[in-house]
C-alpha cells in the first residue's frame, strides 16, 4: 500500500511537472522582443541625417507567436489626450519570419505647402519595414513649440496581445527634458506623434 502511494505521488508530481511546462512554454511562444536599431548604421553616415531635413526611429522586431500580421500605427497627441489614431502599414508574418528580425523603421520630414495661398508645414512621413513601406502627409509640432525626439533606449519583452510605443516627436511650449520614457513623454506634452507597434 505504501509502495502504491508512492508510485501515485511521484505521478501526480509528473503530471504537474509537465503541466507546468506547457504553460512556460505557451507563455514564451506568444511574446516579442523590440530592440532599438538605427537607419543610419554607422557614425558618418548619422552626420548626414540632420542635413536631409531627417528624424528618424528605428528598431528590430523578434517574434514568437501565431499572429500572422505585424502593424504600425501612429498617434497625435495633445495636452496628454489621443487626438488622432492611424494604422499605417501592416507586416505579413510567414513561417519564415518567425524568431527572425522584422526591421521597423520610422523617417520626419519638414514639408510647406501652399493651401488657399497659406504656407502649412506638414511632415512627409515614411515607414518601412520588411516588406513594404507607406509615405503620407501629416500634421507637424506647432512651430513656436520646442521638440524632443523620444526613442527606444533598451530592448523590451511584450507579449503579442500588447502594443510597444516604438518612437516620438513631442513638442513643448516650455523646454522639456528628454531623460524619460517614449510613454512618459507623450502623455507629458503639450502635443506629440508616437509610432506604435502590435500584431493581429
Amino acid at each position: 500500500m505504501v509502495i502504491i502511494k508512492k508510485f501515485y505521488m511521484i505521478f501526480i508530481t509528473i503530471i504537474c511537472i509537465f503541466l507546468v511546462g506547457c504553460k512556460v512554454g505557451e507563455s514564451a511562444n506568444n511574446t516579442y522582443v523590440v530592440k532599438p536599431s538605427t537607419l543610419f548604421k554607422t557614425e558618418e553616415l548619422k552626420k548626414i541625417e540632420p542635413h536631409l531635413g531627417l528624424i528618424s526611429g528605428c528598431v528590430d522586431v523578434i517574434y514568437k507567436g501565431d499572429k500572422e500580421n505585424l502593424y504600425v500605427k501612429y498617434e497625435i497627441w495633445e495636452n496628454g489626450k489621443i487626438k488622432e489614431s492611424h494604422e499605417s502599414i501592416g507586416n505579413v508574418i510567414t513561417k519564415d519570419d518567425k524568431n527572425k528580425l522584422i526591421n521597423v523603421s520610422v523617417s520626419l520630414q519638414d514639408n510647406l505647402i501652399l493651401k488657399n495661398k497659406q504656407s502649412i508645414n506638414k511632415n512627409i512621413l515614411t515607414i518601412e519595414t520588411n516588406k513594404g513601406n507607406v509615405r503620407t502627409l501629416i500634421d507637424s509640432a506647432p512651430i513656436d513649440y520646442s521638440t524632443v525626439r523620444l526613442n527606444l533606449q533598451e530592448p523590451i519583452t511584450k507579449k503579442d496581445e500588447e502594443e510597444t510605443s516604438i518612437f516620438a516627436i513631442t513638442a513643448h511650449k516650455e523646454t522639456m527634458t528628454p531623460n524619460m520614457s517614449i510613454d512618459d513623454g507623450v502623455s507629458k506634452a503639450d502635443w506629440a506623434v508616437v509610432f506604435k507597434v502590435y500584431f493581429k
